[in-house]
């Protein structure tokens, strides 16, 4: 499910972010007992894309650190290095670097692909299948016990969740009219307040 694709061999694969969000501990000294956000206290406060375009920079600055582990070359993680599957994928990628980006006020994990080749549609499924498990035991698992610190807490970011409806979005999905975007944004849970 390509998000875009440009003449210099490059692809985006964009996925829904979610996140932990621990509030320092001030936060919860002031919330009574029946308040609904009493149930957060040890798991933190659910966030997801649209609460985490706030944090982008905060995100993409650990993003970075975890992708600088272990190189000794400077060049950021290149996840085709774990790749052991299809022959016809390993020619065609040359690297998949993982990101994140925002689009339409939303923050997304983004992977990029460098491509030597265009892959068939027939790639894609297992090409995904495998970032899929990078995100949910590979790279991703590392990334989100990594504490970020944020104004007034911590945020711990997801690229994989289980049970929701992960997958790859399509433009169209993400690049919907200004009046459907709209439209959405009116039943859209407000923006937490700390």
């Amino acid at each position: 499910m390509i998000v875009e694709q440009d003449e210099n061999m490059q692809m985006e694969l964009l996925t829904p972010l979610t996140a932990n969000f621990m509030p320092e501990t001030s936060y919860w000294n002031e919330l009574d007992e029946n308040d609904e956000a009493w149930d957060y206290e040890y798991d933190g406060l659910t966030l997801d894309g649209t609460d985490l375009v706030q944090y982008k920079d905060a995100i993409q600055e650990m993003v970075d650190k975890e992708n600088s582990f272990g190189s000794e070359d400077g060049k950021p993680c290149n996840l085709m290095q774990y790749f052991d599957g299809s022959p016809a994928i390993k020619e065609k990628v040359e690297s998949a670097v993982v990101s994140v980006k925002e689009v339409n006020d939303v923050l997304y994990g983004c992977v990029t692909l460098q491509l030597k080749d265009h892959l068939q549609s027939d790639e894609m499924p297992e090409l995904c299948d495998y970032i899929t498990g990078q995100y949910s035991d590979g790279w991703g698992e590392g990334f989100e016990q990594r504490d970020i610190p944020v104004e007034a807490g911590t945020l711990n970011v997801h690229f994989w969740q289980y049970g929701k409806d992960f997958r790859f979005l399509v433009a169209s999905e993400i690049q919907a009219p200004a009046e459907e975007r709209k439209a959405e944004e009116t039943v859209r849970r407000p923006k937490m307040k700390l």
